[in-house]
């Protein structure tokens, strides 16, 4: 009884997370690299003197920074001689698969800000920013010395596998 109990709690969990919202903010002048689960949890990127750059995530009141240029050694394994290891046939992702997957984000925040270095270059690019920018995307030639982005998007893992799932019936005749 108790199994059913903690089994039908997880698979609540499970699908709750499916409907949690995860958001991916990137600000090149905050310097602000995360990805957060509203309400769940949080990773992000940091500097770090002593390796180049470190990971910090947490998880509801819990926080632990990781070090992916770790000076440990790892560990390698050793596969012994003549022992012929199977090739396994690893399919890429097609070029419509990744375009199904992108279509279900949404973004929230754009902000593209970019300076050449040369005033000819930039002049001349000023137009066809303005009139990326009159479509929709705000990017903007300046002449101040600074680049840089501000990006924000959102989307749900139930989206994602939808049209992941979706996508392989459509291509092998089944919907959905």
């Amino acid at each position: 009884m108790i199994f059913l109990i903690l089994l039908s709690l997880f698979i609540l969990v499970l699908i709750g997370f499916l409907f949690l919202p995860m958001e991916l903010t990137i600000n090149t002048f905050n310097n602000q690299y995360q990805i957060t689960f509203k309400g769940l949890a949080r990773m992000w990127l940091e500097e770090d003197k002593d390796s180049i750059l470190k990971i910090g995530l947490k998880v509801f009141f819990f926080t632990r920074y990781f070090s992916p240029f770790d000076k440990r050694k790892k560990q390698v394994q050793k596969t012994r001689k003549g022992v012929k290891k199977k090739k396994d046939k690893k399919r890429g992702w097609s070029l419509g698969q990744i375009m199904a997957l992108l279509r279900t984000f949404r973004l929230k925040r754009f902000r593209l800000y970019i300076d050449t270095g040369d005033y000819i270059t930039n002049a001349k690019l000023y137009p066809v920013f303005a009139l990326i920018s009159f479509y929709g995307l705000p990017c903007q030639i300046n002449f101040r010395d600074t680049n840089g982005l501000i990006l924000q998007i959102e989307n749900r893992p139930i989206h994602l596998l939808k049209s992941f799932i979706n996508y392989k019936t459509k291509s092998h005749g089944f919907t959905i």
